[in-house]
């Protein structure tokens, strides 16, 4: 899917102007002005477990959704149920040694270079907690900016029991300066959560394939998973090249 940065933002002001609550408002990244020519990716980008959340129908999906990261998604209902989903996930994708984070910096590494960047470095090591850093949490580089990408509820989603499962993930991605640790760019994606929705000025993925064709989690094929979160996260990474142009 091609994309460009008029048509990101264009996309977000519409969604923005269908809603009343006050939207997100993103930190553009002004190319012109920039003196970037490297960066360093940060490490640990996408949470280890994949996903499996069935969001409960009797939430109201307003509030929930209207926050950062965490609340891209409607919540989750927690528990046992969401832990053993989780399990059973994992049980289908171990096997063939599905690896995310890997994948992640593997396709950001080559597009940074495509898109004209110096060879990108990864940096920092295993989050504490599952959010972007601070300012005083930044790797120290020789790069000139550090590119921080958090990525959660990365996996499937689906409103209710019966429906299928369909991928989806909410992302983060922030751009500062090495130097000074000052904001260039910031900008959240909400990867195919249109039936929940998303706070106003997040960028939205809409995929051609709404569902991976699961009801069940233990009838998943893993390979047809795998291939499932390639494309996501090849339209994730594609969109964010997008924002750095």
């Amino acid at each position: 899917m091609k994309i460009n940065k008029i048509a990101i933002l264009t996309g977000a002001t519409v969604f923005m102007a269908g809603c009343a609550t006050k939207p997100y408002v993103p930190t553009v990244y002004d190319v012109s002005s920039s003196q970037v020519k490297s960066i360093a990716l940060v490490d640990d980008a996408v949470e280890s477990r994949l996903a499996a959340n069935e969001l409960s129908s009797s939430m109201g999906t307003g509030s929930a959704a209207g926050g950062l990261l965490g609340v891209l998604v409607v919540a989750a209902i927690e528990g046992s149920e969401t832990s053993s989903r989780k399990n059973n996930l994992a049980e289908v994708m171990d096997p063939i040694g599905f690896d995310q984070e890997a994948v992640f910096q593997d396709m950001m590494q080559k597009k940074l270079a495509m898109a004209g960047y110096a060879d990108t470095v990864i940096v920092g090591g295993e989050r504490e907690k599952r959010r972007s850093l601070k300012d005083d949490e930044l790797p120290e580089t020789t790069a000139d900016a550090i590119l921080d990408v958090n990525i959660t509820n990365f996996g499937v989603q689906k409103a209710k029991t019966g429906e299928e499962w369909r991928p989806a993930a909410g992302v983060v991605v922030r751009l500062l300066s090495s130097a000074d640790k000052s904001l260039l760019m910031e900008n959240q994606i909400s990867y195919n959560l249109g039936l929940v929705g998303a706070k106003e000025g997040v960028i939205l993925l809409q995929p051609e394939a709404q569902s991976i064709g699961y009801m069940k989690i233990k009838e998943i094929e893993g390979q047809v998973m795998a291939d499932q979160m390639n494309a996501m996260l090849d339209e994730i990474t594609d969109t964010i090249i997008t924002l750095l142009k």
